[in-house]
């Protein structure tokens, strides 16, 4: 994976509340399992790393090495994951996917064991999901807290990879036993769920109470979860004005989420500067690019350095950044049908609200009306209340002008 490829989504956001819900209050357990001796070509150097992190892996690769010491193996893995949380919690910061690649390795020596205890094998979902390995992730999961039901951590981890799914149902059951124990947590889980469905309008007064009131780690995701349904409802500077508040955490996520609120507000400058200083991922390059003139040369020099960067790249890793490839593809002047087959092999990936509207709009644009209904089907299912999406669906005039994404 190149080190501009790694992208925020809805549950890689809640990803990070979980790396950082010990801080917040929420359980965490002690790590217990033997350790295998792993090779040292396990884990990966990087020079781009904070220091302390460099020696961190500096350290797990010298204890593997063949010949060398056997580390305590419980001791090795609470290393391991207290390194592989740090990476990941940098990734969700400055969008280096070689973090996560560094936390996968981290964690590799018991990759395949099925006894592994709970707080780790949560962390090895949550690598899966912020790879967009969702199905890997919730099979993980779901193994796991059938052997450690009591695990909050686990349960909160498989709802936000439910919901990318589009098993909202499933979601929201497993937001019951977080908020048995963890009823702040507990209540942000059932919102997560509910702000999808036709109770957005409802759940926006207990997300605004929360951004308020709850401590940051909490109010930080109230206030993005608030700011993205503002923005669905077509509440636009009210979303800003929420969105503003959860980018000041940092989370590349936040900031991606008001970049759109404003490019769906037409304030094209505003959303340019919300990104300002942020990392060349291809997300950030994408809103930049929307932000832009068409056709300007800034314009065409950035869209020549999105498609050399897909040079080459094919299948598993072209399909995990479908959702990228198939904006680039309807804000630009390709195909329609190349938007569409970017974006059906997105919506097979993750079916959050931004991957059904990418979906519609490709769809309409390429008069696919086998895709066109799937995206009605999942709205219906999920009971979706997106604004732009829902006259889009009414209106079959609206194929030659859909606008859908930002």
């Amino acid at each position: 994976m190149s080190p501009r490829r790694f992208e925020a989504g809805r549950g890689r956001r809640v990803a990070a509340v979980v790396l950082l819900a010990v801080a917040a209050g929420l359980p965490d357990r002690p790590l217990q399992a033997a350790a295998r001796q792993p090779a040292a070509k396990e884990v990966v150097e990087s020079r781009l790393l904070a220091p302390e992190l460099r020696r961190q892996v500096a350290a797990l690769a010298a204890a593997r090495r063949p010949g060398g010491p056997v580390p305590d193996p419980r001791a090795a893995q609470w290393q391991a994951a207290a390194t592989a949380r740090q990476l990941l919690q940098g990734a969700r910061r400055d969008g280096d996917p070689r973090r996560v690649g560094y936390a996968r390795a981290a964690l590799q020596p018991w990759w395949d064991r099925e006894e592994v205890p709970a707080d780790f094998g949560v962390m090895q979902a949550t690598v899966e999901q912020t790879e967009h390995r969702f199905a890997d992730a919730r099979r993980r999961l779901e193994r796991l807290l059938a052997r450690h039901p009591g695990h909050l951590q686990g349960w909160l981890t498989l709802s936000g990879v439910r919901a990318v799914q589009g098993d909202l149902s499933a979601a929201r059951e497993a937001c019951g036993p977080v908020a048995a124990v963890a009823p702040s947590f507990g209540e942000l889980c059932r919102l997560q769920v509910e702000v999808q469905t036709g109770t957005a309008e409802a759940a926006l007064a207990s997300l605004g109470q929360l951004a308020r009131d709850a401590d940051p780690v909490v109010a930080a995701w109230a206030a993005s979860l608030q700011g993205e349904t503002l923005s669905r409802l077509g509440r636009h500077e009210a979303a800003i004005a929420a969105l503003q508040r959860a980018a000041s955490a940092g989370e590349l996520y936040d900031r991606l989420a008001l970049a759109d609120a404003l490019l769906a507000a037409e304030r094209p400058q505003a959303a340019a500067l919300a990104l300002r200083d942020a990392p060349p991922t291809d997300a950030v390059l994408l809103r930049r690019l929307r932000a832009l003139p068409p056709g300007s040369p800034e314009a065409e020099a950035l869209r020549e350095l999105l498609r050399q960067r897909w040079v080459g790249v094919r299948g598993d890793e072209a399909r995990l950044h479908a959702r990228e490839r198939a904006l680039f593809a309807l804000w630009t002047s390709a195909p329609p049908t190349e938007a569409r087959d970017w974006a059906a092999a997105n919506l097979a990936l993750q079916r959050e609200p931004i991957d059904l509207r990418i979906a519609a709009e490709a769809a309409l644009r390429a008069s696919d009306l086998a895709l066109l209904d799937e995206v009605r089907r999942l709205q219906a299912a999920s009971g979706l209340r997106d604004l732009r999406l829902q006259a889009a669906l009414r209106s079959p005039a609206g194929r030659d002008t859909a606008r859908l994404t930002p």
